[in-house]
């Protein structure tokens, strides 16, 4: 029993300590194989390869997802500055025409966009991917609904209540259907 304790045996799925824990055991994605990974940040006002708080999250789950060997393709709406050291190998797929974070707040038929601009971005080459992984932005639930009709594992994170953050400290031009987005991307996502 010691030598358990003091040597605990890890997932090979993620190298957690536990499969117990491990988000990809979790929703059947068991074992070490390399998977291929879409990663989706539809978030206009997160710079992915910025320096935000935001930005440095972003950059670490990719980090995590290329040291375990996954092929990762990123659809992001704000790419930002270099691609740092250590993503080189990553697909990078800007979310084409996007609205600015400015726009979004102020403006609900462009939030409709982003949510079509990851619907199209994504729509071809769904079924490639063993794993849809959105990082939870304001306007975008297609990526997840997507992932469920197309029967694809998709795993939505979540950092904060968005919805009423945006209502608290800026503007948000329809609460109701962001609400409404925010409930779908909800309901679609395996984990």
């Amino acid at each position: 029993r010691l030598a358990r304790l003091t040597n605990p045996a890890t997932c090979p799925a993620s190298g957690l300590r536990s499969c117990a824990v491990c988000p990809l055991a979790r929703i059947g994605l068991r074992g070490s194989r390399i998977l291929r990974v879409a990663y989706v940040c539809a978030d206009a006002g997160i710079p992915v390869f910025g320096t935000k708080g935001a930005s440095v999250h972003v950059q670490a789950i990719l980090r995590a997802f290329v040291r375990r060997g996954d092929r990762v393709d990123l659809y992001a709406a704000r790419i930002g500055g270099d691609v740092p050291a250590g993503l080189r190998t990553i697909g990078i797929h800007p979310l084409q025409s996007r609205p600015s974070a400015r726009r979004l707040e102020t403006n609900a038929d462009d939030a409709h966009l982003m949510d079509e601009l990851v619907a199209a971005a994504l729509a071809e080459q769904i079924r490639s991917y063993d794993l849809v992984y959105e990082r939870h932005s304001l306007w975008s639930s297609s990526a997840m609904r997507l992932a469920r009709v197309r029967d694809v594992p998709g795993i939505l994170e979540i950092n904060a209540p968005l919805v009423e953050e945006q209502l608290a400290h800026r503007r948000l031009a329809d609460p109701d259907r962001a609400r409404l987005i925010v409930r779908k991307a909800l309901e679609a996502a395996k984990l």
